[in-house]
């Protein structure tokens, strides 16, 4: 897949791009670059291509903006077969009632997250609803994480204070993602990392032994040196946030609208004062976490960095669609006495939105001109790509099709299912007087004329 992705940047217009971002890149203001005319697999080869050259000039994690989850999914799997190190960044759906969920996708998110802060990936995928929510800040998430190494000094109570404070269950048996449990020198806990629970193993306060376990007969499976533990869930609803959402609650009780709505903020406050669990913490995210961070903040941490946006306004729609929903749920709550005006919004805005955009080197990529607007840019820059239609074993529609491209100067590359296609279809098209050759494996593809 990645001889062919770099058939993009034998196109003239490819190198003009990339001198532009280059430029683009290093200046003091950074000026965005638009790119259209692309479709088909010229747009997946000019992604994919795109992606590793912004990489390779800025060093950091390129940040990839699509306009839904399934987008999000198709450009990371795009970018993995073109051999692309690439995260897809989840939309997070918040609780912001009394409902038990699950938080496999917050483990998801803070394992990405974590990846940024440690330089582990080339490349980012999200929807810019995504990007934007709040969640646990960088400093949080750095404290709240953990690396164990077999020999470490580490007493068994600390380990277990530790888990309880990232927001782990403790349970007599570990069967799930985000419980621990101790038994007497032995710890076992299954965080978000790993694909298996994790066993540890004390020799007095020395790390004896490291272990992955089957959770369903707790039998060992395979020693591990080391391995990393990050928080169970993205809001950790500590002893200090506790007292925080308490506070507030506490003037939420003392304007209750109904005896209905002052009974059911007793219930919040009791629940939060008695250390249970807090299905409903989404509601109070910015009380949490007031610094308010996102993705974007994650990823300017060390500096300037690149973003691909994939077609400028579906992007844009998704975000206002996505805060619309937003605004509607956080006026119910009001509504209903349950937060009040004064609440710190749980997700950022269209305005933070542009000038997260602004403060990194933005790659607009649109199908067709347009989509930017009267922004003013450091390059425009159109391909010529055509999308064929699928053809069905019809031949006659393909040799058409190939001579009405070549005659419009374009190059053309067909791939077939299996070498006995191949072979025939070479045939076929020589008896037509087109011109065709078998490329070998080796052939580097960039280079072809």
């Amino acid at each position: 897949m990645q001889k062919i992705t770099k058939l993009i940047k034998a196109d003239k217009e490819f190198f003009a791009f990339l001198d532009c971002m280059r430029s683009a890149f290093a200046a003091e203001e950074c000026l965005p670059i638009a790119v259209n005319g692309l479709s088909g697999g010229a747009e997946t080869a000019f992604i994919a291509e795109a992606v590793r050259s912004a990489y390779e000039l800025s060093g950091r994690a390129v940040l990839v903006l699509v306009e839904s989850e399934a987008e999000r999914i198709r450009v990371t799997e795009a970018l993995w077969a073109s051999g692309i190190n690439a995260l897809g960044f989840k939309k997070r759906d918040l609780v912001l009632h009394n409902i038990r969920a699950s938080h496999d996708v917050d483990r998801e998110r803070l394992l990405v997250l974590s990846k940024i802060l440690r330089g582990q990936t080339c490349a980012l995928v999200a929807t810019p609803s995504a990007a934007l929510g709040i969640t646990m800040p960088r400093a949080t998430l750095d404290s709240l994480s953990i690396s164990i190494r077999v020999g470490d000094i580490l007493p068994p109570e600390e380990l277990t204070r530790k888990l309880a404070d990232m927001g782990y269950a403790m349970v007599d048996a570990v069967e799930s993602r985000g419980q621990f449990s101790r038994r007497g020198g032995i710890i076992d806990f299954f965080g978000g990392e790993t694909e298996s629970p994790v066993r540890v193993e004390f020799f007095g306060d020395e790390v004896d032994r490291l272990s992955y376990f089957d959770p369903l007969s707790q039998r060992t499976q395979a020693n591990c040196e080391d391995v990393t533990l990050l928080p169970a869930s993205e809001v950790i609803v500590d002893k200090g946030a506790r007292a925080k959402i308490a506070e507030y609650i506490e003037g939420l009780i003392a304007n209750a609208r109904t005896p209905e709505v002052k009974q059911k903020l007793l219930g919040e406050r009791s629940v939060i004062l008695s250390n249970a669990t807090v299905d409903y913490r989404d509601k109070y995210l910015s009380v949490i976490y007031p610094e308010g961070e996102c993705l974007f903040d994650y990823l300017s941490a060390n500096g300037r960095y690149i973003t691909l946006t994939l077609g400028t306004n579906n992007c844009t729609e998704e975000l206002k669609k996505q805060l619309k929903i937003y605004e509607n749920d956080k006026l119910a709550l009001q509504n209903e006495g349950l937060i009040d005006k004064k609440c710190p919004d749980f997700y950022l805005d269209e305005a933070r939105y542009k000038s997260a955009l602004s403060e990194c080197l933005t790659v607009h990529e649109n199908s067709f001109s347009g989509g930017v607007g009267a922004m003013r840019l450091s390059g425009l820059f159109g391909f010529r790509s055509r999308r064929c239609v699928s053809y069905g074993g019809n031949l006659s529609m393909l040799l058409e099709d190939i001579s009405a491209l070549r005659r419009g100067g374009y190059r053309i590359l067909l791939l077939t299912e299996n070498s006995l296609g191949t072979e025939s279809l070479i045939r076929t098209l020589a008896e037509n007087d087109l011109a065709a050759a078998i490329l070998p494996e080796d052939y580097d593809i960039s280079k072809a004329e």
